[in-house]
């Protein structure tokens, strides 16, 4: 039996932390959306140097995957702090997962908490990666309020003050 090919999807904590894709064992593969969150010119020219040398392939996962990615991060708690692009490293790393095995590679806590839901491998460019997958449960601290982590506010609507979050129970 054939082993799977190896693929890793930069996020853009990836690529800021210089990690280098002539060394990965595997196809490398960005989202349009990481493009885009690049701006400093130093990390930018990295970037489009590995996308001009044929190291980075730059590629658009489908609407269906965002979503899925996008519902765990409504599970989790996840999604208020989460880009667009986030979404669509998710998304592509569960595309690319039909045919590769697939390792994300991200600081990015949120991304690798729902990573870990979806199933996918994940490792930190220059953190240690997650333990566990977590839960979150937004609060009031002042006044002990709790809301659903789909909650889109960030005050609390009894007293105003600025919600935080905590692993629930």
């Amino acid at each position: 039996m054939e082993r799977p090919k190896k693929a890793y999807v930069l996020d853009a904590s990836a690529v800021f932390a210089d990690i280098n894709p002539f060394l990965l064992d595997g196809d490398v593969f960005v989202p349009e959306g990481v493009l885009a969150e690049v701006k400093d010119p130093s990390s930018r020219f990295r970037l489009e140097s590995w996308i001009s040398a044929r190291q980075v392939f730059v590629l658009r996962p489908s609407k269906r995957a965002v979503a899925r990615a996008r519902e765990e991060a409504k599970v989790t708690g996840d999604l208020p702090y989460m880009s667009k692009a986030d979404f669509e490293v998710l998304g592509l790393a569960l595309e690319l997962s039909e045919r590769y095995e697939v390792t994300v590679l991200t600081d990015d806590r949120c991304v690798q908490n729902v990573a870990s839901r979806l199933g996918l491998k994940f490792k930190g460019s220059k953190r240690p990666e997650i333990e566990k997958t977590v839960l979150w449960l937004r609060y009031c601290p002042a006044c002990g309020k709790t809301y659903p982590p789909t909650y889109k506010g960030s005050r609390c609507e009894v007293c105003g003050t600025e919600l935080r979050r905590k692993p629930r129970g």
